[in-house]
């Protein structure tokens, strides 16, 4: 796995260099790295010991504490890094800047009433209000901490690097979003490869997506919000009933063409 890991990210060191050089490579690749350890470990510490004095069981809580503190040390390394101004940088404005997202909002909209719609004919029962609201938080935070720290610190910087010109903005877009994609990666140490490595190619398209939005509109809370609606409207349906997740629905549908066929049987 780790062989693997490391023939990936050696062919993007590659094709990243020849564009911009070793030193800068490295340079983003280690604001990414550092990114993700600090908010890992320093946020997966507190929050196991916070575990050991409280008697939380709800999965969400937890995460929803793990991401508040995720929030203040990716902060708190913006800061550090001189990139604490993003957040207060108006740009065009809030709503307009949501019209510039138009597309990826509607999208979302569409995904999360279907879903929902779907649910409720299929009668499953609703989880908990206290369940929900920390879902819906966890959410909330994933988009604010992601793209503080892809957009907000390893985009900015980038951008700063290219220059402001057609060609610069094209090049830090791009790059921003395969690294956003290759972070995705780290997922292999728990989840099946292949769905790690197509959701890898989606953040790394949906990270190019964010990236031009927030160029283009100067507002980082634009691109928070879109993040956190995708994320919200994506992974509803399983957190907001006790439904079992997609993957173990399509794993039961498809046993055995038998199954299939005794199914049909039945119906008639």
């Amino acid at each position: 796995l780790f062989q693997a890991l490391h023939g990936i990210f050696n062919i993007l060191d590659t094709m990243m260099a020849s564009h911009i050089g070793s030193d800068a490579v490295s340079a983003v690749a280690a604001l990414s790295q550092i990114t993700l350890m600090i908010t890992a470990l320093g946020s997966g510490l507190a929050v196991g010991l916070l575990r050991l004095v409280l008697p939380i069981t709800d999965y969400y809580v937890l995460a929803f504490l793990q991401e508040a503190l995720a929030a203040v040390l990716v902060w708190l390394l913006l800061r550090q890094a001189g990139c604490g101004r993003v957040l207060l940088q108006k740009g065009c404005g809030f709503l307009r800047g949501l019209e510039v997202g138009l597309y990826p909002l509607v999208l979302t909209l569409l995904v999360l009433t279907a879903m929902l719609a779907e649910q409720r004919q299929a009668g499953a029962p609703l989880a908990s209000p206290g369940h929900i609201a920390a879902f819906a938080g966890t959410m909330l935070l994933i988009g604010l901490v992601e793209e503080m720290a892809f957009r907000g610190l390893v985009a900015t910087t980038l951008l700063e690097h290219f220059g402001t010109g057609r060609a610069g903005v094209w090049k830090a877009t791009v790059l921003s979003g395969l690294l956003f994609g290759a972070a995705h990666m780290t997922n292999l140490l728990s989840a099946p490869p292949l769905g790690v490595f197509v959701q890898a190619v989606v953040a790394s398209v949906l990270g190019m997506l964010f990236a031009a939005i927030y160029y283009r509109t100067g507002n980082l809370w634009v691109v928070i919000a879109l993040h956190a609606g995708m994320d919200f409207a994506r992974i509803t349906p399983v957190r907001f009933s006790r439904s079992p997740p997609m993957a173990d629905g399509i794993s039961r549908r498809s046993d055995s063409p038998l199954a299939t066929r005794r199914a049909a049987s039945q119906l008639r």
